[in-house]
């Protein structure tokens, strides 16, 4: 930023700078993101665990095909985290195939600075590569959620690291 130098007529010639203004980061909002428009939903139970802007874990039961949940992060270092978990419910098994992919994601980070502006830090430039689950047919459906969907090794933590320097 390059300051500006007033003269004054007179015979003091003195010289004005304004002091140098410098911005600093003094929150960030993050974006979370959840995709899962498949019949897989209909027979199992989508629980989402993000961090909330406190830092504590929040988790929630999804009720629909998609989910976007804001927060503003003012404490810093902060890990923006978010994890899926699928569990069987009650619902009988109707149709014909099955598909179990869901989307998730740590989708955007907008900094927020000491003068007021803002910027768009990071956006997921492949939402849908984050996902868990397939296809399968309704006889191999109870299987393939015992045997995919319940494993740890499948429903991996999605995380970005944010700080001040």
């Amino acid at each position: 930023m390059a300051g500006i130098a007033f003269s004054a007529c007179g015979d003091d010639n003195e010289t004005f700078e304004p002091p140098f203004q410098t911005r600093t980061l003094s929150a960030a909002e993050v974006c979370y993101i959840v995709h899962m428009p498949y019949n897989g939903r209909n027979i199992c139970d989508y629980i989402v665990t993000y961090t909330e802007a406190d830092g504590q874990e929040k988790t929630g039961m999804l009720q629909d095909t998609a989910w976007v949940k804001r927060i503003t992060v003012k404490d810093f270092p902060f890990t923006a985290a978010i994890k899926m978990n699928v569990q069987r419910n009650r619902n009988e098994l109707t149709d014909s195939i099955y598909d179990f992919r869901v989307y998730y994601s740590v989708y955007s980070i907008t900094s927020i600075y000491s003068d007021g502006t803002k910027e768009d830090t990071y956006k997921d430039p492949f939402p849908s590569f984050y996902y868990i689950g397939g296809r399968c047919k309704t006889e191999k459906a109870e299987e393939y959620i015992s045997e995919h969907l319940s494993k740890p090794s499948i429903l991996k933590t999605k995380s970005m690291e944010l700080s001040t320097g």
